[in-house]
């Protein structure tokens, strides 16, 4: 089982991460409510073999300590900051 870690990714990149990861294996996403990159709506997940885990939850307290920044270098405020889980089932 492997994991991969995002922030803010586009979700192209799921076919891919999810290529990596043995059944199992997690994908997390860090991203903000606002950031139309890190939703799943309209995403197929079925043809990479992922199941959603937790959608846009709080943030995973593993990333607590992390220091988030916007595309401009300013920081995101950590309680803004949301994780998305998706499994690996096939």
């Amino acid at each position: 089982m492997a994991e991969v870690i995002a922030s803010g990714p586009r979700a192209a990149f799921l076919s891919e991460a999810a290529r990596v990861l043995e059944p199992g294996g997690r994908i997390f996403i860090n991203t903000t409510r606002n950031d139309p990159f890190g939703l799943l709506k309209g995403v197929d997940l079925d043809a990479p073999g992922l199941r959603v885990v937790q959608e846009l939850g709080p943030l995973a307290g593993r990333f607590a300590n992390q220091t988030f920044r916007r595309t401009d270098g300013s920081v995101v405020p950590i309680d803004r900051v949301r994780t998305t889980i998706l499994e690996r089932v096939q």
